[in-house]
């Protein structure tokens, strides 16, 4: 398995510090590096279902009510090729809606 380096703009004005690596069973190992990209949240994700911007928001340990972040994270997870629930205002692509 090996890590991409992802520097996401939606284009919602926001930057998302992102690695990425798809586990090889239709699942994924996401970390936000929210942290001046030195450190953040991660969620290994095993496949077998859809994810949810709220299930990201449990996992990530994101607070309660922000889910605009989760939204673009779910669309860049569905960009990747990842069965992701795709809302706020985002496409299937990863980019947001004007």
């Amino acid at each position: 398995m090996e890590f991409e380096r992802f520097n996401h703009c939606p284009g919602n004005m926001t930057r998302y510090d992102l690695l990425f690596a798809k586990n090889g069973n239709g699942g994924f190992i996401l970390v936000w590096l929210n942290r001046s990209g030195i450190s953040g949240p991660a969620i290994n994700y095993d496949g077998g279902g859809m994810v949810t911007p709220g299930y990201l928001e449990a996992k990530l340990d994101h607070p309660e009510g922000l889910r605009g972040d989760m939204n673009a994270l779910c669309a860049f997870l569905a960009s990747k090729g990842v069965h992701a629930e795709v809302t706020g205002g985002f496409k299937a692509d990863g980019t947001y809606r004007r």
